[in-house]
């Protein structure tokens, strides 16, 4: 049951680290994040409080499709 824990407690950790590098990422506009963050599984008030921004800017930019080029 441990082998177990441990297993979950690493991909835990490796999920918030991935989380962190996402929000520290200086190249991505905060509306790659915000999408690639909610690709992730995170939810829309998390997405706002990770990027101290308001939950109503998250739901614009995933309601809103992208802009074909």
């Amino acid at each position: 049951m441990e082998t177990k824990m441990t297993k979950i407690d690493q991909h835990i950790e490796s999920y918030n680290n991935e989380i962190e590098s996402i929000v520290k990422d200086q190249k991505m506009t905060k509306s790659n994040k915000i999408r690639t963050l909610y690709a992730l599984g995170t939810t829309r008030s998390q997405i706002a409080k990770l990027l101290e921004i308001r939950y109503q800017h998250v739901r614009n930019v995933l309601v809103t499709p992208l802009k074909k080029s």
